[in-house]
């Protein structure tokens, strides 16, 4: 398929020229090979005014493409076939629930085979086939020509390369032919927006949420009916034998009780993409869009992806009629997770679940309220490279050497073998920096003990086994 949902590419008509942003978004289909499917530029969501009063009435929401240049949305007949067309839309006409403006293309078409390709009798061809640099890069591109004398060029990687804008099939006059210069989105991959990349997570890593419910009836002034926090934190993390999962304990805290959740197992597989927290789970459905935001969409400059799920009202054909009664989605960041989540139903009311505030290590952004739950001891966590406990065996002392990120709480205890605790070190302020306690230890008997140092700042404890012989 010549055209990417998700790329986000930028256009130029001339030197000069004010530059356009254009992003590809799937309606309306799953993409499945030999499926049609409608495709949104910049897509836009409103209410629909005088138009349909029974969509109005169940809360339907219209929506169409923002308009560029080259139309507002792409229209893809029998997609992942040798027989796939492209049709390009534009004037959306929402008292008609249709576009005023189509444009045909055929890239696999054979060579010099002429078809319409407009309502106004325009005929297209295939005039040309090579490997040709785009943007620098070796890629496929195919011109098209119009009986009109202008082309048209698409490459296999980005789409549209070049052509005139989609309303001079229409109006005629001086074309406004449109030239990529960049690709924006191509920062952004696997890399960064992979499920392993968004779910990085580590033992003391602690997210703050806001969860809201709504029964409004898709008036926004109105107050959410059900607002209140809560707080996931990070326990422990390991990694399959194969590197492809990670499952992670974690601990929820909520302003709805006193007690914390129960610890619940967590699951991400890279090969299937990003996953959620089964207490996070939104409605799919199989009408989907999808798309990449650019990077620094979050406010700590962290990559985005956003995935959204829609679902039709009363038509059953996307292209047809663009209403939709169902409307849900998430964002993921790297290293964040889900950064928000929500669902509007078909009677105007919502939930939604939002990050406010998290703690990453020295890094905290947010809301972190002292009123959830207490930032949690970490079970089992590895020590780090500059944490260290001599000698060991020990005699009748112990020092412990360890390096914190910043000033901050830090507490240290001794467990015998049965995990009681034989000495202690209160939590007390400690500079930055690499530091070093001394526990007296000689009246201990010999065996086997667990050092805890607990950085109480981060939320995090690292353990190690140290021994005492007579």
């Amino acid at each position: 398929m010549p055209f990417h949902p998700g790329a986000l590419l930028q256009y130029s008509a001339a030197a000069g020229d004010s530059v356009r942003l254009l992003q590809l978004e799937r309606r309306g289909a799953t993409g499945l090979p030999g499926q049609d499917s409608l495709y949104l530029f910049a897509d836009r969501a409103a209410v629909p005014r005088n138009t349909n009063p029974t969509a109005m009435f169940f809360g339907c929401w219209a929506r169409w493409g923002r308009g560029g240049p080259f139309g507002q949305a792409l229209l893809v007949t029998r997609a992942g076939t040798m027989r796939a067309e492209y049709t390009l839309l534009g004037g959306y006409d929402a008292a008609r629930l249709g576009y005023a403006l189509a444009l045909l293309l055929k890239p696999r078409a054979p060579l010099n085979q002429t078809w319409t390709a407009d309502d106004w009798g325009t005929t297209a061809r295939v005039t040309n086939r090579t490997v040709a640099p785009v943007l620098g890069v070796p890629d496929s591109v195919v011109t098209i020509t119009f009986s009109n004398g202008q082309q048209l060029l698409l490459s296999k990687l980005h789409g549209l390369v070049e052509g005139p804008a989609l309303d001079y099939f229409a109006t005629g006059g001086a074309p406004r032919r449109q030239v990529l210069t960049a690709v924006p989105s191509a920062r952004l991959g696997q890399a960064k927006l992979g499920a392993l990349a968004i779910y990085d997570f580590q033992p003391g890593d602690r997210f703050v949420y806001r969860y809201e419910q709504s029964a409004a009836f898709g008036n926004p002034t109105l107050p959410p009916a059900l607002s209140y926090l809560f707080a996931d934190s990070i326990i422990s993390r390991t990694t399959s034998r194969t590197g492809d999962t990670l499952t992670y304990r974690v601990l929820t805290c909520s302003q709805q009780g006193s007690r914390a959740s129960t610890l619940a197992t967590v699951r991400y597989t890279s090969a299937s993409g990003p996953g959620t927290r089964s207490s996070q789970q939104y409605l799919r459905r199989s009408h989907t869009m999808l798309y990449d935001a650019a990077q620094g969409a979050f406010p700590t400059n962290r990559a985005v992806q956003r995935v959204f799920y829609l679902g039709t009202c009363q038509d059953t054909s996307a292209y047809a009629g663009p209403n939709i009664d169902l409307y849900s989605g998430a964002s993921y960041a790297t290293g964040l997770g889900v950064v928000n989540n929500f669902v509007y139903d078909f009677f105007g009311s919502s939930t939604s679940t939002t990050l406010v505030g998290y703690r990453k290590g020295a890094e905290t952004w947010g809301q972190l309220p002292r009123l959830l739950c207490s930032p949690l001891v970490t079970v089992g966590g590895r020590p780090a490279v500059t944490t260290a406990a001599f000698p060991n065996p020990f005699g009748a002392e112990l020092s412990v050497a360890f390096s914190s990120a910043h000033a901050q709480a830090v507490a240290l205890t001794l467990h015998d073998g049965l995990g009681r605790v034989v000495l202690a070190r209160p939590a007390a302020p400690r500079p930055g920096g690499p530091q070093q306690l001394v526990l007296p230890t000689a009246g201990l008997p010999a065996g086997i003990y667990t050092l805890r140092l607990q950085f109480v700042g981060e939320g995090r404890t690292e353990v190690l086994r140290v021994s005492k012989t007579q």
